[in-house]
């Protein structure tokens, strides 16, 4: 009789806590979207409140839900709020969460070549970012953004003058060369 009774208490505690999952999934996507729409997230610039609210949001869905379909685009989502709001760092762990956890992401590759972005652009950190890049060359060999990891390899460093003065060289190159075949 006791076995019985325990054995109620525990279906009953798994079906409360299953079902306690599924709404805390939905109500996390629900606190997500009330948000995002709040704040025009495709038309405005996030201020760092809101960054900061956001990725809190993202990364509690993903922390929550770790085995979802969603839980990597939400940490992918959270490093690009938390590079545009000048915290590298923590966008470095999100794409790190991404690829290490979520190989079969479908876009893993993505956040392996925007891990060299941030490093370049936000970090300042060209070394790590020629690293980063390479890395990603390396395990991605054929997608379309290797061609772009090489060509940021290429251009490390370069002040926005430098590289325009790179190209417009490249160009008058280009035209000597088309101007005597």
């Amino acid at each position: 009789m006791k076995h019985i009774h325990l054995f109620i208490v525990i279906a009953a505690c798994a079906l409360f806590f299953a079902c306690g999952n599924k709404h805390s999934r939905q109500a996390d996507l629900d606190n997500i979207t009330r948000f995002e729409d709040s704040i025009d997230i495709q038309n405005s610039i996030i201020s760092v409140d809101n960054g900061n609210r956001l990725i809190e949001l993202y990364t509690t869905f993903a922390t929550n839900h770790p085995d979802d379909t969603l839980a990597p685009a939400y940490w992918h989502r959270a490093a690009q709020v938390a590079a545009n709001i000048h915290r590298p760092d923590i966008a470095l762990q999100f794409l790190d969460t991404v690829i290490d956890k979520y190989p079969d992401y479908k876009d893993v590759a993505v956040c392996a070549f925007y891990k060299g972005f941030v490093l370049e652009t936000v970090a300042g950190d060209m070394d790590a970012a020629r690293a980063a890049y390479q890395d990603f060359i390396s395990n991605y060999p054929n997608d379309p953004l290797a061609k772009d990891a090489q060509v940021s390899i290429e251009n490390l460093g370069l002040s926005p003058e430098e590289l325009l003065e790179k190209i417009l060289s490249q160009n008058s190159a280009d035209s000597v060369i088309a101007e005597s075949k």
